[in-house]
């Protein structure tokens, strides 16, 4: 069962399409500056604090006080000869403790994605493979269930002695 942070981290690097905050540096580090100083003064605008990128690097998880949360990042664009700075967004909260929340988090990133910039395809896998981290904990206490019963099975039969060694001895 992933409980601490490092099998969390560990977890999101293993979604296809992650990116490590490392291996994403070179790329993210100018869009990063580019934003106000207001937003690079919030966690959610300190690169340091993110665990990986999309490999699009349009999307963001990032890590405050234990918990994370999905981000999408805008990079910095000129139009209509106005320049507009990186922009950060915090679609939801996600990796909870909680197995019943993942409902919330689908909300979360459905709403946000609708009113925001298009998604891709390969974003939508990355965004479901965050969302379906609730099955993948419930799926892992119930193998860790199953397992503990068969133990303790196996355990009582091996204990319990043999009925035919008992007939035999009275013979």
């Amino acid at each position: 069962m992933l409980k601490n942070s490092s099998e969390k981290d560990n977890f999101l690097l293993s979604i296809p399409g992650s990116l490590s905050m490392l291996d994403a540096l070179d790329e993210m580090a100018p869009i990063f500056v580019a934003a106000s100083q207001k937003d690079q003064n919030k966690h959610i605008g300190n690169i340091e604090n993110y665990i990986c990128f999309h490999a699009e690097l349009k999307l963001g998880v990032y890590k405050r006080y234990e918990k994370y949360f999905v981000a999408r990042i805008t990079h910095p664009s000129k139009t209509l000869g106005v320049y507009m700075p990186t922009s950060f967004f915090e679609l939801t909260e996600i990796l909870t403790d909680a197995t019943d929340d993942a409902h919330l988090e689908k909300a979360g990133i459905a709403g946000a994605t609708f009113f925001g910039a298009t998604t891709s395809k390969e974003e939508e896998v990355f965004l479901k493979a965050l969302t379906d981290y609730d099955k993948l904990i419930l799926d892992s206490v119930a193998i860790e269930l199953k397992e503990k019963i068969i133990s303790k099975k196996e355990d009582e039969s091996s204990d319990m002695p043999n009925e035919s060694d008992d007939l035999l001895d009275d013979i």
